[in-house]
């Protein structure tokens, strides 16, 4: 699989990370690569990849994101999450809009 979009979590939210990639996965045309890494120092990585170039997967994509970022009041405050490109841009999210996710994903499935 290789990720259209990368998110990058600085942070101790990893059982969060699992209903994350739950919800990711029932998106049609979208697959994720659930990363966590053995050493607790370095970041949690979410490889997503999305098989369609239309708007629908990626508005999926950034309305779930989104949703993630503020249904989750007990981690508010205490993460740091990027998302990171095929092209290297790393683009901190927490407080973006949909509309702002969802460009930054359709710029890097046309970059693909």
């Amino acid at each position: 699989m290789e990720a259209t979009i990368t998110l990058e979590f600085i942070s101790d939210i990893k059982h969060y990370l699992k209903a994350l990639e739950h919800q990711l996965k029932h998106i049609h045309g979208v697959k994720v690569n659930l990363v966590e890494p053995h050493d607790q120092t370095v970041p949690v990585l979410v490889g997503i990849a999305i098989d369609e170039k239309t708007e629908h997967a990626a508005q999926n994509v950034a309305q779930t994101l989104y949703n993630f970022l503020r249904e989750e009041q007990s981690i508010q405050g205490q993460k740091k999450i990027f998302l990171v490109t095929k092209e290297g841009d790393r683009v901190e999210i927490e407080k973006l809009s949909i509309d702002d996710i969802k460009e930054i994903i359709v710029v890097a499935q046309e970059g693909e």
